[in-house]
């Protein structure tokens, strides 16, 4: 490949080969999906959800208190 007048090479087959031997890659698994209980969780402690809890709970005490 070249690129501004200067000529680059990758690795060999060979090279390529050794690294993967030890364990010298780039792969990463990663985890792209959530679980049921997570989703579920994440939707139902919100910071709205605290909010509307609170004041459910403040009417609560004042109908009591009435």
């Amino acid at each position: 490949m070249k690129i501004f007048d200067r000529e680059f090479s990758g690795l060999s087959q060979e090279d390529v080969l050794k690294r993967q031997q030890l364990g010298k890659t780039h792969f990463v698994e990663s985890k792209t999906t959530k679980t049921y209980k997570e989703i579920i969780f994440n939707n139902i402690f919100t910071f709205f959800n605290l909010i509307n809890i609170l004041l459910f709970a403040c009417l609560v005490f004042c109908w009591i208190l009435s």
